[in-house]
């Protein structure tokens, strides 16, 4: 009978979450000055999946804070309205996209219907 790691495996994970989290706030503390922070900036800066920092609420509420004091007060028009154009055009591109693979996907899903059937068929005629 093997003996029972269980305590130790949960010490491990605990110290790894505490040396990702020291990476995760020192990284945090040390993005530049004015640029606004996201998760995948920090994930790269802080060496940590982006999965785990969507994990971790209360580095979520910092970075929100922290760029929420960084806000101008009023975007400029013409950004959003390019940013809503830039948004529009790229859903178009990936509706576009999202149709011609689902086209493929059916059609290589007929593809494979039809070459099961013929080895069916096949094996029933040996």
């Amino acid at each position: 009978m093997l003996p029972d790691n269980s305590e130790r495996l949960a010490q491990l994970a605990r110290a790894r979450h505490d040396e990702t989290l020291k990476r995760a706030t020192t990284g945090l503390a040390s993005m530049p000055q004015g640029e606004v922070i996201t998760v995948a900036r920090l994930a790269v800066r802080a060496r940590v999946s982006r999965s785990w920092l969507y994990a971790q609420h209360d580095l979520l509420d910092e970075i929100k804070t922290l760029n929420a004091s960084k806000a101008s007060p009023v975007p400029e028009a013409r950004d959003s309205r390019a940013s809503a154009e830039s948004n529009r055009r790229r859903l178009e591109i990936a509706h576009k996209h999202i149709t011609e693979l689902t086209k493929e996907n059916r059609d290589l899903r007929d593809t494979v219907a039809r070459l099961h059937g013929q080895l069916r068929e096949d094996a029933i005629r040996r």
